[in-house]
Parts: C-alpha cells; structure tokens; sequence
C-alpha cells in the first residue's frame, strides 16, 4: 500500500493600519536638546533599552523631540549631530578617540504609561 501524503496551503490577508495604536502601558517622552556643537548636521536623538535602539528621530529647529509607544524600563537617551547624514551615531575612531560625530547620553527610568514631557539635555 502507497502512502499519500497531502499539503493544505493556507493563504491570508491581513491589513495592517499605517500607524498602530499605542498601548495604555506605554511611555511617552519629549524634551529639548541645548548648546549643540558648531558642526554641521543634522541634530538627532537615539533611545535605547537593554542595549538595543527603540526609537529614534531628528530634532526640530528649537533641538525639541518626542517619542511615543516606548517601551517602560531604563532608557538611554543619547543626543548626536549626525555629520555625514546616515541617521546613526558613529562614534569617534577607535584607534586616536577623537573625530566623529559629537554626542551625549542621558538615562531615565520609566514606568508604565508614563508620559514626561519636559526632558532635557545639553550639550557642555
């Protein structure tokens, strides 16, 4: 007797809305970037958790910024000016610590649903 084997295919559609809600528990963050460096580029803020980026955006003209549907927990913020505009921060070469792109990190720890709205970081 010869064995039959059969395979269903199953095929979906989803739809996906362009922007999802953001969930009850979530963190909403905002504040203003002060004293930039005098380089050119464009002025970016990064937010990361357990050493993985979340989120990222570029300030406005004011160094003003905001993110929404973070997750809670320890967020590092860090503040760059992206010189050559690949919307990451490179960091200084590694082998003389100098050159670049500048930045400066912060942290903040956040709980759930909480919404700061007034962070602030600057440049020395």
């Amino acid at each position: 007797r010869q064995m039959e084997k059969r395979f269903i295919l199953f095929v979906a559609r989803f739809e996906v809305p362009a922007r999802l809600p953001a969930r009850a528990d979530a963190v909403s963050l905002g504040g203003t970037v002060s004293a930039w460096p005098a380089v050119a580029g464009e002025h970016r803020v990064t937010v990361g958790r357990a050493g993985r980026t979340v989120a990222d955006a570029t300030c406005d003209a004011a160094g003003g910024f905001s993110f929404a549907a973070l997750p809670a927990g320890r967020l590092t913020l860090a503040a760059y000016v992206d010189r050559n505009g690949n919307q990451r921060w490179d960091g200084a070469d590694p082998r003389t610590g100098r050159g670049g792109e500048p930045a400066v990190t912060t942290q903040v720890e956040a709980e759930k649903g909480q919404a700061i709205s007034e962070m602030q970081i600057g440049f020395q």
